[in-house]
Order: structure tokens, then C-alpha cells, then sequence
């Protein structure tokens, strides 16, 4: 009977062995699919780490903001005023919701930016009135034409030969035959002070003025030279040159003209050395510059009177931008105003940047075409532009690490609960072989002590 109990023992203990063995497997795996979650929750924060984002900088990458639709197809001053526009692969300025009902007034016009279509696609956008707007354009053509005006009197001034020549160059070119070291007597002064104002005066070169000062100053050099000559004590007056006699009347009119240190003559065009006119010749063609000068800057005040700065900047930045859309075409993507959303379709490059300069040779009486644009149109990836710069999304990494702390939290709970489980099988199987090991001592002893009894 005890026997037979110690067999239905073994037998329970050896099937509950062998569960905990199935149980250790099924543990292990777990703990090995722990280990493949955690690998990959690390490869995710890895790969968060290196997320790069587009930033718009304006000061070559000390500071930067978000790169937005505001930014780039706003007005506003971080684009200079000037649209940076989002194109698509197909060159089309791509554009909101709030652009897209502006752009098709453009559509219905025969795609031109111009005439009632421009007003009321400004006005809408400004809230300035049409009529406003067209007194605006009178007055900016008005300012034009004044500028061209200004333009022409300043090539007509500019066109004239003229020469800066100094003082020394001017009665140097008047001595004729007399030379610099030549020593003067009475005669001779005379004669010399007579040359320089003969050559220099009634030209036209100084007023009239100055040039009596000019006369002046030569027979007062004269005088002096004949009064003290022949004092002995007197250095300046001894061995008194040609030269020195020209210094001193230069010295003179330096001091006592308005024409500093040069005077401004017309030359010859052919020949740069021989003079041709007057300085009042130029005069009078830069007065005409002046007046010019004046009706133009009147113009600009006029002008400036019926809009103020930032409402002529805003309209310059839309003309532009809309100006872009009727040359370009457009397409509409309402994700568009989405931060992450733009930046992703730029970095992937399915969107573009594209820049607009001014066509400086574009003729309004000429029909548009690709040779005949008002704007240049550049267009590159996001990330080529200078003021754009690919940099480490960190909110990305911050939003990662706190997903990556959380999950790692997770696997560690769920590792250290089959640690804990494994541990206690391992020592309840470690139990188990102890006891069958003494059952099966105990009926290998009964077995022996039975086998004696019937020896």
C-alpha cells in the first residue's frame, strides 16, 4: 500500500515538473520578445534623434524661426517684403484657400494681373478702396515720369566734358614763356600778375566776385614785391621767382574763393588737355538737373500723400506675388497652412522655393512671354536657399525621449515580473527534483529489503 502511494506520488510531482519545464520555455520567449521591443523602441528614439526640420533664418543662421506659409507667402518683413514662393514640380505657385479665390479672378481674366482684376484682388486683400488705389497708380505714374524727366537732365549734365584742374594746373597752363625759377624785377611782376588775371578772370571760372579778389591778390603780390625787394631783412621777397610769385597769389585764391583747391572747366571732348567752354556752362545744365530734381521730389510727396509706407509695401508685395501666379499658374493644397505638413512636402521636394527678381528690361508695349517677363523666376530646393536652413527638430527629440522613457518603463515591468516568475519555478522545480529523487531512493530500499526476504 505505501508503496503504491509513493508511485501516484511520483507520478504527480514528475507531471507537475514537467509543466514548470513548459512554463520556463514559454517565460524565456517572452523575455526574448521583451528584448526585440526594446530594440526597437531604441531604434525609433535613434531615429528621432537624427529628424533634421526647415528654419528660416534672416541673419545667416544666429537665430531662427518656423518656416510657415505665413513666412514665406505673407506679407511682412521677414521676406524682405518680397514673396518667396511655394512652387510644385510643375512650376505652379501652389496657394491656400484664402489666395485661391484671388487667384481664380485672375483665371476668369485670361490669366492677366491687370486693369479692374488687379483693383479688386487688391482691395480685398488691403482694404483699401479701388479708388484709392487707382489715384495711387495716377500719382505713382506721374512720379515715373518726373523720375524720367530727372533721369534725362542728369545724362544731358553728365554728358558734358568737364575736368577738375587745380590752381597750380590752371596758371601753369597761362605762363606761356615764362618760366617757374625766373627772377622777377618790376617789370616782370607787373607782367606776370597781368598774364593770371588775363587767363583767369572773365572765363567764367569764378564769379565776378571772386574774381576781383583774384586781381586783387596779383597786384597785391606785385606791390609787395616791388615795396620790399630791396630791404635787406625782407627773406620772403629775396630772390623772388616766377615761382614763388605763383605760390603766393595761389595761396591767395585758396583763401579767398569758393573754389578751394580746384576750379571746374569744360574741355575739348577730343582733346582731355585744351579747354573748350566755362564752368557756367555746366551751370546751367545741372540748374536744369535741379528743377528736375524738385518736380520729382514734389511728385513723390504727392504720391506719398495717398498711401503710407507699409500700404505701399503690403501692394507691392501682392502685386508681385499675383503677378507670379498669372505668369506661373497656381494650384490649390488647403494643407498647405500646416507647418508639418510644408515642411515635409519641401523636404521630400515635392513643393519648391521660388525667388523673383525685377526684369529691368521688361517693355510693357511688348507681349508677354518667356522673353518678356517682369520678374525672373529662380526656383531651387528649400534647403539651397540662404535663408533657410535644415536644423535638429527638437521638439521631435523631446516628444521621442519622453515616448521612449515611457516604453522602456513598460518592458522593464513586464521583464521584471517573468524574472520574478521564472525565479520562483526555478526554485519550486529545484524542490521537486529533490523529492522524487527521495522517492525513489525510498522504493529502491523496499524493493532490495523484499528481494532479501525470499533469498
Amino acid at each position: 500500500m505505501g508503496l503504491a502511494a509513493s508511485q501516484v506520488n511520483f507520478l504527480m510531482l514528475t507531471a507537475r515538473k514537467s509543466d514548470i519545464s513548459f512554463e520556463l520555455q514559454r517565460l524565456s520567449s517572452n523575455k526574448q520578445a521583451l528584448t526585440r521591443d526594446m530594440q526597437k523602441v531604441s531604434r525609433e528614439y535613434r531615429d528621432a534623434l537624427s529628424t533634421k526640420t526647415l528654419k528660416w533664418s534672416g541673419n545667416s543662421g544666429i537665430t531662427y524661426t518656423d518656416l510657415s506659409y505665413s513666412t514665406l507667402m505673407r506679407p511682412g518683413a521677414t521676406a524682405n517684403n518680397s514673396p518667396y514662393l511655394i512652387t510644385n514640380s510643375n512650376g505652379n505657385v501652389v496657394i491656400d484657400e484664402k489666395y485661391q479665390q484671388y487667384a481664380q479672378m485672375i483665371s476668369d481674366n485670361n490669366g492677366k494681373y491687370e486693369g479692374d482684376t488687379r483693383y479688386k484682388i487688391l482691395s480685398g486683400l488691403t482694404g483699401i478702396s479701388v479708388e484709392t488705389l487707382q489715384n495711387y497708380d495716377k500719382t505713382s505714374d506721374d512720379v515715373e515720369a518726373k523720375k524720367a524727366v530727372l533721369q534725362a537732365a542728369e545724362d544731358k549734365r553728365d554728358a558734358v566734358p568737364t575736368r577738375n584742374l587745380n590752381t597750380d594746373q590752371i596758371i601753369s597752363k597761362f605762363l606761356g614763356s615764362v618760366t617757374k625759377s625766373e627772377k622777377l624785377d618790376d617789370a616782370k611782376a607787373d607782367a606776370l600778375a597781368k598774364t593770371i588775371q588775363d587767363n583767369l578772370c572773365g572765363k567764367g571760372y569764378f564769379s565776378p566776385e571772386d574774381e576781383n579778389k583774384i586781381k586783387t591778390s596779383c597786384d597785391s603780390v606785385a606791390k609787395s614785391f616791388k615795396e620790399n625787394k630791396d630791404n635787406e631783412n625782407s627773406e620772403t621777397y629775396k630772390d623772388f621767382t616766377a615761382e614763388k610769385f605763383i605760390n603766393a597769389v595761389i595761396s591767395v585764391i585758396r583763401g579767398s574763393t569758393k573754389a578751394e583747391d580746384t576750379i571746374k572747366v569744360m574741355v575739348d571732348d577730343k582733346d582731355k588737355n585744351n579747354l573748350k567752354g566755362t564752368y557756367s556752362d555746366y551751370v546751367a545744365a545741372d540748374e536744369e538737373v535741379k528743377k528736375a530734381q524738385q518736380d520729382y521730389q514734389s511728385a513723390v510727396g504727392a504720391n506719398g500723400q495717398v498711401l503710407d509706407g507699409p500700404q505701399r509695401k503690403e501692394i507691392e508685395f501682392y502685386d508681385q506675388l499675383f503677378q507670379a501666379i498669372a505668369d506661373m499658374g497656381w494650384e490649390e493644397d488647403d494643407g498647405i497652412t500646416g507647418s508639418d505638413y510644408l515642411n515635409q512636402m519641401l523636404q521630400n521636394n515635392s513643393y519648391y522655393i521660388t525667388t523673383m527678381t525685377e526684369n529691368k528690361c521688361f517693355n510693357e508695349k511688348e507681349p508677354i512671354d518667356n522673353r518678356n517677363y517682369k520678374f525672373y523666376y529662380d526656383t531651387e530646393f528649400a534647403e539651397n536657399d540662404p535663408n533657410i536652413f535644415k536644423v535638429n527638430d527638437t521638439s521631435v527629440q523631446e516628444a521621442a525621449l519622453a515616448e521612449y522613457e515611457y516604453k522602456k518603463g513598460i518592458i522593464n515591468e513586464k521583464e521584471s515580473r517573468i524574472d520574478t516568475r521564472m525565479k520562483n519555478l526555478e526554485t519550486e522545480q529545484s524542490a521537486i527534483s529533490k523529492m522524487l529523487e527521495s522517492i525513489d531512493k525510498v522504493k529502491n530500499d523496499n524493493i532490495e529489503r523484499t528481494f532479501a526476504m525470499w533469498t
